[in-house]
This record gives C-alpha cells, sequence and structure tokens, in this order.
C-alpha cells in the first residue's frame, strides 16, 4: 500500500495525482489560500469520491463566478441561498447538509481566526491530538469538518500538501470503505482494519476504477 500511494500522489492512478489535485493551476502551495481550498473542500467531503470532490472544487476556483467561496468572509456574510447557488455551478451541493458543510466551515474560520487556517492550527497546539481535541470541543462551530474521519484526512493533506507543521503524536490513521476492502479482499489482499490516511485514500482511488485497472496499476508498480 505504500507503494501504490507514493504512485497516486505523485504520478496519479489512470488520472490525475493527489499533489495536483489539492493545488490546482496558479495557487501557490501553502499560501494561505491553499490552506482555505484544503479547509473548505474537505469540509464538504461526505459523500463524494476523492478524485471527482477535488476536481469539483477546483472548478469552483478556477471560474471567477464562484471563486468568491474561498474567501471566507464573503461566505461569512453571505446569504446561504447565495452559497448554495454558486455550490451547484459545480454539483457540490447535492445535500443542504453539504452547504451547511462549507458555510459553517467558512463562517468559523472568519469567525474564530479571520480566515487564517494557520491560527486554527495554532488554537490546537500544533499537534494531531490537540487539533482533534479543539474541533471536538468545538463541534458546534466545525460540525461536519470536526467528524472523526474527515479532521484525520484534513490534518494529514494539511501536513504533506500544504506543508503545514502538525506534529503527529497520535498517528493519522482511517478505516477503508467497504468497496476497497472488498477489492482488496478479490484480488487476496490483506489489509490492517487501519490504514494510513495517505495509504487509505489511495485505496479508495484505486478501488474506483475499472477491474481491469486495478491489475494494470498494481502490474506497473511491482
Amino acid at each position: 500500500m505504500p507503494v501504490l500511494a507514493a504512485r497516486w500522489h505523485a504520478e496519479g492512478l489512470a488520472g490525475p495525482s493527489e499533489r495536483l489535485l489539492l493545488t490546482p493551476d496558479g495557487m501557490v502551495a501553502g499560501s494561505a489560500e491553499h490552506l482555505r481550498f484544503i479547509t473548505l473542500t474537505r469540509g464538504i467531503s461526505g459523500l463524494y469520491p476523492e478524485v471527482e470532490l477535488w476536481q469539483r472544487s477546483a472548478r469552483l476556483w478556477a471560474d471567477e463566478a464562484t471563486r468568491w467561496l474561498f474567501d471566507t468572509e464573503r461566505v461569512a456574510y453571505a446569504d446561504w441561498r447565495a452559497v448554495e447557488a454558486a455550490l451547484k455551478r459545480q454539483a457540490l451541493a447535492q445535500r443542504r447538509q453539504d452547504v451547511r458543510g462549507w458555510y459553517d466551515t467558512a463562517r468559523g474560520l472568519q469567525g474564530r481566526f479571520k480566515g487564517e487556517v494557520s491560527s486554527l492550527i495554532e488554537a490546537g497546539g500544533g499537534t494531531v491530538s490537540g487539533l482533534l481535541s479543539y474541533l471536538t470541543h468545538n463541534r458546534t462551530t466545525f460540525p461536519l469538518l470536526a467528524g472523526e474521519e474527515t479532521a484525520r484526512l484534513w490534518l494529514d493533506q494539511l501536513r504533506r500538501l500544504g506543508g503545514v507543521e502538525i506534529e503527529e503524536d497520535e498517528a493519522l490513521e482511517i478505516t477503508l470503505g467497504k468497496k476497497a476492502r472488498q477489492a482488496l479482499k478479490t484480488l487476496a489482499i490483506d489489509v490492517p482494519e487501519w490504514l494510513p490516511v495517505q495509504e487509505a485514500l489511495a485505496v479508495e482511488v484505486w478501488a474506483g476504477l475499472d477491474t481491469e485497472t486495478h491489475q494494470e496499476v498494481l502490474q506497473a508498480i511491482k
């Protein structure tokens, strides 16, 4: 799984790489804007496949009519219906919960930290355990971002893609979804119950490919 994760991060798996997905053209990696892009997108991530999620969000950012969604001050003072309409331009508002995820994350960031993700990291002490605890105790402010799995996905990608210094004093691991676990089982590949986030994400992306491509990717990384 580590080889699969490295391949997806740098080159992609029959599609764009994780690095390209999370750093759209014209966006500076590690910038305040980039950290908001990662944070706001992760706050809406619920039921969206990983590649599709970031592709849709990148199109929102690239579109002058919807780029304001990444300006937490504008979102915080906007009518939620305007947020919903803007998200729908890239089909990122399938449920009311999705709109609330984006809206609440933006309002929380703006109200607490003037839109600075780095300040949120500082508030959590700059450690995984501290940030998970902070989100748990501030669930009303960051309801979806505080989700057990979502929080770990967010922290992991902030560290690896956003270059944020977060001490991993607690393992950033998640469990695989049913589809991914079944795909591995079909190929007689055993995996532990918990996997590092980067590896789990790569497996989920791989599992979303057709069976023939499964085999091609595995052969390519051997």
